[in-house]
């Protein structure tokens, strides 16, 4: 029985300087990068392959050098024969797998990439906010500790794996009672800030929310032609109506990660790619269904 491949794409945090160089001297990868760049103004081939990393880090350039990468790898995994028949994305990602299923143009794909980045960089500056993840505590759990402290769960990425997002006083005493719930269990402490400046897929995006639905509604989307699931819904789309406000309320709402990945392997897909940097989505699948193939294209 031959098998059921995924293309899954990597959001922020997964970049770094030297990304996609490994594949760089295949023609169709220099093509990804020459249109990304044609599209954003900004050289992104240089940028991740060079750096510097604090350029690279800003999210404004972080997003669409992402996604060009991402692109630019399922560029060569085409090339070498390997084709999806369903795809998803985690955050930014699924920008990338909106490209990949045929909804958006590359071009379009890496300018909404820029544009997102630097709405959320402008909303991220009206005040001082941060995400961390918490692992062990169920949902429920962290839901009460986000309720009680004014944190939000942004990210749930398997059922033991939540990511919360707010501002860095909120998140902080979220971290502290996060901790001393896992101490009264007995559960070690794994409680990890990350290291961004943005609160995403909160409502303290919601400053940037309306000027991202402007840009958003301007975009000409086509049908997916392969199975797409959003992270909004965790569920299939199916035509390009859905697309525009299933991208604006995943700026706000919760990346559902988890019944991402069951509605995929709930209808046969037993194989993922994780197509781009990093080995994150890895770690999240392997977590949700350890029965399933996951294949890393990062090297």
């Amino acid at each position: 029985m031959s098998e059921k491949i995924a293309f899954l794409f990597s959001g922020q945090g997964t970049q770094y300087v030297g990304m996609g160089e490994w594949i760089s001297d295949h023609q169709v990868v220099k093509e990804v990068f020459k249109k990304a760049h044609d599209a954003t103004g900004i050289d992104i081939k240089k940028l991740c392959f060079e750096g510097p990393k604090e350029v690279l880090n800003e999210t404004i350039n972080t997003q669409p050098a992402l996604v060009a990468v991402g692109l630019a790898m399922m560029a060569y995994l085409n090339e070498q024969g390997i084709v999806p028949h369903e795809a998803a994305g985690h955050s930014l990602g699924e920008i990338t797998a909106l490209a990949a299923v045929g909804a958006l143009g590359l071009g379009q794909a890496v300018a909404l990439a820029k544009e997102r980045g630097r709405l959320m960089q402008k909303a991220g500056v009206t005040s001082p906010q941060t995400m961390a993840a918490l692992i062990g505590l169920s949902l429920d759990e962290i839901a009460a500790i986000c309720t009680e402290t004014g944190a939000y769960v942004a990210n749930i990425n398997y059922a033991t794996q939540i990511v919360i997002s707010g501002t860095v006083v909120d998140v902080e005493k979220a971290c502290r009672e996060a901790k001393a719930l896992q101490k009264a269990k007995g559960m070690k402490e794994r409680v990890f800030p990350l290291n961004v400046s943005i609160a995403a897929h909160s409502p303290l995006m919601e400053s940037v929310q309306e000027e991202y639905r402007d840009y958003v509604m301007g975009i000409q989307f086509e049908n997916p032609h392969i199975p797409f699931v959003a992270n909004y819904t965790g569920e299939y789309v199916r035509s390009a109506q859905q697309i525009p406000e299933l991208l604006v309320n995943q700026l706000t709402g919760t990346v559902q990660w988890l019944k991402t990945i069951h509605t995929m392997t709930n209808n046969g897909v037993d194989t993922f790619y994780e197509v781009g940097p990093g080995k994150v989505l890895t770690g999240l699948i392997q977590n949700i269904n350890p029965n399933v193939h996951v294949v890393t294209t990062n090297v």
